[in-house]
């Protein structure tokens, strides 16, 4: 599975399209891999108070006519916002995107991308959300898929061995229960991790020392990062459902499987 359909439409994907076949990336290429979830336009000095996590940010550098530089003291704060990267249209109101702003971006792998001044924004807001609706539908039928096929194993008298061996085969990944009694049932993949069983010591201390959503536990040396879920048995005791990140990165997709096979009233 490639890095792209693991997190949908990213910034590598931009250059991909044909509209942006005079697109130069000037910064940050180490950062092609952050998704992009949505276009916003950067025509204001206070956009800063505007911008969303996950937003391509485009902008004819019409803010910093006459202070370029700006773009530098700004970049700091659309990565802290979790701006996914800025596209920057040259000529009409800048010649030339200072080389310190440049700097920090790659320092910081902040993709920048220099837009020829031909570019419609209008366009680009077009070209890039037909590709993230387009990948999100495709993602969203393959959800669907998957819980109907979980769904199916639990209505014809699956048990919860045969649920998580499912969802080991489907996530590619370890999958383990752990019950509000610390009970343990492991999946086909995690029964092969060395180290790792249903007595082992990780299991009294795990509930304590972890969150939900995600969160790292230590197996064999190695640090792994788990999507955990909760979810009340009829006693309202919680119980934990935990994907391992083992043998290969868990995508959007994964977590959201994770999470909401933990809801369902068939495992309480």
């Amino acid at each position: 599975m490639t890095t792209a359909d693991k997190t949908g439409f990213t910034c590598g994907d931009i250059l991909l399209l044909p509209y942006f076949s005079e697109t130069v990336v000037l910064a940050g290429a180490n950062g092609l891999n952050r998704p992009i979830t949505r276009v916003n336009v950067l025509e204001v000095p206070d956009v800063i108070d505007w911008v969303r996590p996950g937003e391509f940010l485009i902008t004819t550098g019409f803010p910093f006519r006459d202070d370029p530089d700006a773009i530098a003291e700004m970049i700091p704060k659309l990565y802290e916002k979790g701006v996914s990267a800025l596209g920057i249209k040259t000529k009409r109101f800048i010649d030339r995107i200072p080389e310190m702003a440049l700097e920090i971006a790659e320092r910081m792998d902040f993709p920048v991308f220099q837009l020829p001044p031909s570019t419609v924004f209008s366009d680009v807001v077009r070209a890039i959300m037909e590709r993230i609706l387009v990948k999100e539908a495709r993602e969203l039928s393959l959800l669907q898929s998957r819980f109907q096929k979980l769904s199916q194993l639990l209505l014809y008298g699956g048990g919860i061995g045969e649920l998580l061996g499912a969802m080991d085969e489907m996530l590619n990944n370890p999958v383990i229960l752990l019950d509000s009694r610390d009970q343990v049932v492991l999946s086909p993949r995690a029964e092969q991790i060395v180290g790792l069983s249903r007595d082992s010591a990780i299991w009294p201390h795990l509930r304590n020392e972890i969150n939900l959503g995600v969160s790292f536990i230590t197996l064999e040396d190695r640090r792994i990062r788990a999507q955990i879920s909760s979810f009340s048995d009829k006693n309202r005791n919680e119980n934990l459902l935990i994907l391992l990140e083992w043998d290969q990165e868990t995508s959007v997709l994964d977590q959201l499987t994770i999470e909401r096979v933990g809801c369902w009233s068939v495992l309480k």
